[in-house]
Formats: C-alpha cells, structure tokens, sequence
C-alpha cells in the first residue's frame, strides 16, 4: 500500500513537470522575444497550442497539433530582412512575414491552412 502511494505521487509530480498537453512534446515556446525564433498557436491572440522553431533551421511540415490550426504568429527573426513563412500544400497559399513582425490573427484567407513552415 504504502509503494502504491509513493508510486501515485510520482505520477502527480510528473504530470505537474510535464504538462499533457502537445506543445510540452515539441514547440513548448519558451523562446519569446529571443532572435532567430518564430512562433505559432492555434488559436488568436497567441493562445492555444503553440509550435516553435529556430528560423533558418526548420523548413518541414509542421506537427500534427498546430497542422491545419495555425490563427496567430510571431517572428522574432534576428536579421534585417529575414523572413519567415507558412505555407498551405493543400491550397497552394504562402503567407510571409519579415524580422520582427506578429499577426495576432493571421488573415482569413490564410486561417488554419498552414501545413508546412520555413
């Protein structure tokens, strides 16, 4: 009895560290305001689920939780004139922003069509 409470303790404790939520996985954007990075969430206003990555170093599809959900973004590109992109395969859509800019809401034209970033 008392190994099963030392046992369900540690499973609070952990998820307590480990929130279960997908951007605790992969893109837990912890990086605000730091050059180079750039950032999107599911929902407006930067809320929701939130997808990270090191500008220059990521140019995949993004993952499963932000895929199709992407409504808001922030740049915080280091460089004068770098940019960052999401692009829509399905729709055949590119929205780009430059160093420094944020869209608390995408354009509707864009809304939860990225599926792919750079």
């Amino acid at each position: 009895m008392k190994r099963a409470g030392l046992v369900a303790a540690a499973l609070v404790a952990g998820l307590l560290t480990f929130p279960g939520t997908p951007n605790a996985f992969g893109g837990d954007c912890t990086h605000f305001g730091s050059p180079g990075y750039a950032q999107v969430y599911t929902d407006t206003t930067y809320g929701g689920d939130c997808f990270e990555w090191l500008n220059g170093h990521y140019n995949a599809a993004l993952p499963s939780y932000v895929r199709y959900k992407v409504s808001s973004l922030r740049s915080w590109a280091s460089k004068p004139g770098e940019t960052v992109f999401l692009h829509s395969n399905r729709d055949g859509l590119t929205f780009q922003v430059v160093a420094g800019e944020a869209w608390a809401a995408v354009p509707g034209w864009f809304n939860d069509k990225a599926d792919f970033a750079g």
